[in-house]
């Protein structure tokens, strides 16, 4: 446990790198964290494949044959940082607390890692709001671990949370965190103070506690 992001949580993945060592990776690692970078930056489609070799310096073919088209790749890289994220707000559950203390961890484990994995943030943030590109990703792709999911089901099932669709609650709780990211990010606002950051918590909370 350290201070991160403002907030005392379990860092094991908050912190790990998405690709490993940069001096280490594979041609595939390659492609996907060039396409992280250029999806981040540019969107979805200032990222074609041939742009995309020429910068990872990965001939095209290789590509093709890690991934089927463009399209499928964008689906694992999606895959990718969804997973890194879940598992940041999965460890966040761990040890003793309440329904509400341990959604609040949650909340907090999502702030921090939009704040600390800005290129992933920007990304899934795409990937849930341009119609196209949440197409690509609806089928087939796990939005949630299992532990999350159960956590869900389970203080739904003991009376704590509304009795919603966890996907539905987890997207609620996601939207929240990424909003307060995108606010005191864009411009002129200015960072919120760790007791602003407490309340934000506690506000996606009340709104999805069984009343």
């Amino acid at each position: 446990m350290e201070r991160f992001g403002r907030f005392k949580i379990n860092t094991t993945f908050a912190t790990e790198r998405t690709f490993g060592n940069p001096m280490a990776l594979t041609k595939k690692e390659k492609v996907l964290q060039t396409a992280l970078k250029m999806m981040a930056e540019g969107g979805f489609n200032d990222a074609p494949m041939s742009a995309l070799a020429a910068k990872s310096n990965v001939a095209i073919g290789t590509i093709y044959h890690h991934f089927k088209d463009k399209e499928d790749l964008s689906k694992t890289l999606f895959q990718l940082c969804s997973d890194k994220r879940n598992k940041a707000l999965a460890s966040s559950l761990h040890g003793n607390g309440s329904v509400g203390d341990k959604y609040q961890n949650m909340w907090k484990a999502a702030y921090s890692y939009y704040t600390q994995n800005k290129s992933e943030h920007l990304l899934l943030e795409q990937f849930t709001q341009v119609p196209a590109l949440k197409k690509i990703v609806s089928a087939g792709s796990k939005k949630m671990t299992t532990e999350l999911e159960q956590f869900f089901k389970q203080s739904i099932k003991a009376g704590k949370i509304k009795n919603l669709d966890p996907a539905f609650l987890m997207a609620t709780l996601l939207a929240s965190a990424s909003t307060a990211v995108y606010h005191e990010t864009s411009g002129k606002n200015k960072k919120w103070s760790t007791k602003q950051l407490e309340e934000l918590a506690q506000m996606s909370w009340a709104s999805v506690k069984a009343k």
